[in-house]
């Protein structure tokens, strides 16, 4: 199976912990039958129960979301082949940390995506990253995965996708 995912985030922070973000991806899922969606969400968010080496994040938005499914050629095809959509945001992070030599880090991410414009779709995610310095700013993080989608685009051959991703980070 193929899955990509390009993504960027920018948080604007304010007053008492709090923050504004927008995020914008670009994914492809075969797994979930997206061939392309493009994904823009916005909002607020809190960071609660900070302290040297822990930190808990929440937020919440609103997304649109453009997908165009496997097979599909018309993106304004509107049965379930492809299609914009306007989704709530709602997400959460737990991040553990140890900033001395050799750093380490462990985090839980998880988001939800309740459609506001089809009704009983619901779409989610979540990851557990771990993070390891091993000589000096090159780290070796190890991710876990779990995607779903309770209604997903025509070609779908699963409502989720999991997976385990290695990769190299040099600072």
């Amino acid at each position: 199976s193929k899955r990509r995912d390009l993504g960027t985030n920018y948080w604007q922070f304010l007053n008492n912990r709090r923050f504004w973000y927008v995020n914008a991806n670009l994914q492809e899922n075969d797994e979930l039958g997206v061939n392309g969606r493009l994904l823009a969400a916005g909002g607020i968010g809190r960071f609660f129960g900070e302290s040297r080496n822990r930190e808990i994040v929440a937020g919440i938005g609103l997304a649109a979301n453009r997908e165009n499914a496997l097979g599909s050629s018309d993106p304004d095809d509107d049965s379930r082949g492809s299609g914009t959509s306007v989704e709530g945001h709602l997400f959460g992070e737990w991040t553990y940390f140890k900033l001395h030599s050799p750093s380490s880090e462990i985090s839980l991410h998880a988001s939800l995506f309740p459609s506001l414009s089809e009704s009983d779709r619901w779409r989610g995610d979540a990851r557990v990253r771990y993070r390891q310095e091993f000589v000096k700013d090159l780290f070796l993080n190890l991710t876990y995965y779990y995607t779903f989608d309770t209604d997903p685009p025509a070609g779908a051959e699963s409502e989720t996708d999991y997976g385990v991703v290695t990769s190299l980070e040099y600072l």
